[in-house]
């Protein structure tokens, strides 16, 4: 599990330094330096309010644009170093590189608020308790007997994802969820298309992350390995055995009776249909969140107390046992304290439990969320592209009335031509947006305009996210958005096309980088750069390095 956790920082740090300076930098999308510049007082009260080590090189005069490059730097070194010494795959190490990331998310805004940043944050921050402390040692082939607490909060995270990326979708009373209807629109509609998308659901490194939290389900027995010696055997065997059958046995019950799942055997396939209301769905999710919570304490307590026994009889030496039983109480009370504060993100589904948490359990979350350390889950609540998948596309002109052009971007769908792009498990983050603010409007998605500005500007650095500039040699003097309504073509058009599209409204008027709504726009958020702040010499080597000296 930690190499893969180590993989997946390694993959997004190398990503957002190759994006960085498009979205982030000095003239990007989303400068950095906009969220450093809001008002903050004393030091203290700055990490409080944006724990991000970005105040910290402000104080030595690197500017944001250079600290986020250095940090994700420091990311890719550390991750590589991980992969490549087993010794450095340390808490400590975990620690840097959760926060690293959290720094870097702090002052990520719209690009980087997807669930999957905040789930990589909370494995990250799980993933540096489950490391061994080993950096300090030679050699730590000890057996800790605190591990099993450590795993069971990355067990505890893998249900509440699971648990709530099913019952969202029901929660939302969506009508093609709950018509079952909702994949006849999901692989036309979806994000940016992937690799083998139909067969896994996969997009970016969302599923990794999910593969790598199963991963702490497997036995050593279950990988062929045991470092014990000892198997199961006789009665304890046929005791597992019958329960995992019984397991199975009541899930396929229950799905085939609340599904009403039936084979149509003369047109070869399931037929189905949701065989319960909406009262009795949220009666069956409030009770499975009390459950929950219930079998939740009962596992933590009995896994911590089973601690606590093996430290007492398995550990040798009396130095050893108290060390032992007192490694397990500080984790002890790290495990309750993150159970805690899980429990508002897990209730979310239901307002009943939520609002009957005890205080303390809201006081400790609130006093931990600048830290994001526990978050809520549910990809795809509502199903969206029924009635056609959203694209907005982006045109420019030196003429009102003629001579319209459009951007293509590197993945989404523009060109009706145009074969969808495979980029699992990259995630080009505009392109991703750009689907986001199709389901909205441009007044809703100031980013938006601060892309159209940086078009009209001709900034360099954003117009390398484009695939195709129709402007290579100046910009537009005009820029507007139209949305369209995207469907596959069907097989029987025999069409070179891969897309058929539907024009549905202007997106976004035209405009000129002298428009009162870009000038206005471009003055509220400090859009326009001035440097207050002379070049280290760390921003120097790197100006230099990109010049080629």
């Amino acid at each position: 599990m930690i190499h893969e956790a180590q993989f997946i920082h390694a993959a997004q740090d190398i990503k957002l330094w190759h994006l960085y300076e498009s979205l982030y930098g000095v003239d990007g999308i989303l400068p950095a330096r906009l969220v450093l510049n809001r008002g903050h007082h004393t030091p203290l009260k700055k990490f409080q309010d944006l724990p991000t080590l970005l105040w910290f090189l402000q104080d030595y005069g690197i500017e944001a644009s250079a600290g986020m490059e250095l940090i994700c730097i420091l990311g890719i070194a550390a991750s590589l170093v991980c992969l490549l010494s087993q010794r450095m795959r340390d808490s400590m190490t975990f620690a840097l590189l959760w926060f690293l990331y959290l720094s870097v998310y702090q002052v990520g805004q719209t690009f980087l608020w997807f669930q999957w940043d905040s789930l990589l944050l909370e494995t990250g921050f799980l993933t540096m308790l489950v490391a061994p402390l080993q950096l300090l040692k030679w050699k730590s082939r000890e057996e800790r007997q605190h591990d099993t607490i450590t795993f069971w909060l990355i067990r505890w995270l893998l249900f509440r994802l699971m648990f709530a990326s099913g019952v969202v979708k029901l929660t939302s009373r969506c009508p093609t969820w709950w018509g079952l209807t909702a994949l006849n629109y999901h692989y036309e509609s979806q994000v940016i298309f992937q690799l083998a998308i139909i067969l896994t659901g996969n997009y970016n490194f969302f599923n990794l992350l999910t593969i790598t939290l199963c991963i702490s389900l497997l036995d050593d027995e279950d990988l062929g390995y045991n470092r014990h010696g000892k198997r199961l055997q006789g009665l304890q065997k046929l005791v597992v055995r019958l329960t995992s059958l019984l397991v199975y046995g009541l899930l396929i019950y229950w799905t085939v009776h609340y599904f009403n799942l039936s084979i149509n055997w003369p047109q070869f396939r399931v037929d189905s249909q949701i065989n319960f209301s909406e009262e009795d769905f949220q009666s069956f999710v409030h009770g499975s969140v009390v459950i929950g919570m219930w079998i939740g304490s009962i596992s933590l307590a009995c896994v911590i107390l089973a601690a606590i026994w093996r430290s007492l009889v398995c550990v040798p030496g009396v130095f050893g046992k108290v060390w032992s039983v007192l490694q397990v109480i500080i984790f002890t009370l790290v495990a309750v304290y993150m159970f805690c504060i899980s429990l508002p993100s897990l209730t979310q589904v239901d307002r009943d439990a939520y609002q009957n948490l005890a205080p303390i359990v809201h006081e400790w979350r609130g006093k931990s969320d600048f830290l994001q350390l526990s978050h809520s889950y549910g990809l795809f609540r509502r199903m969206t592209g029924v009635g056609g998948r959203p694209e907005v596309v982006i045109e420019g002109s030196n003429n009102l009335t003629a001579g319209w052009k459009p951007y293509e971007f590197k993945y989404k769908p523009g060109d009706i031509s145009a074969v969808p792009a495979v980029v699992a498990p990259h995630q080009p983050r505009l392109d991703w947006q750009m689907w986001f603010a199709a389901l909205g409007s441009a007044r809703q998605n100031p980013w938006f305009i601060s892309l159209i500005y940086r078009l009209l500007t001709h900034q360099e650095e954003v117009l390398n996210l484009i695939d195709h500039n129709p402007f290579s040699k100046s910009p537009p003097k005009f820029i507007r958005a139209k949305l369209y309504h995207y469907h596959f073509t069907s097989w029987s058009k025999n069409s070179k096309n891969w897309w058929r599209r539907k024009e549905v409204e202007t997106y976004l008027s035209p405009v000129t980088k002298e428009s009162q709504a870009i000038t206005s726009f471009v003055q509220s958020s400090g859009l326009k750069y001035v440097s207050k702040i002379p070049p280290s010499a760390l921003q120097s080597m790197i100006m230099n390095k990109r010049v080629g000296f």
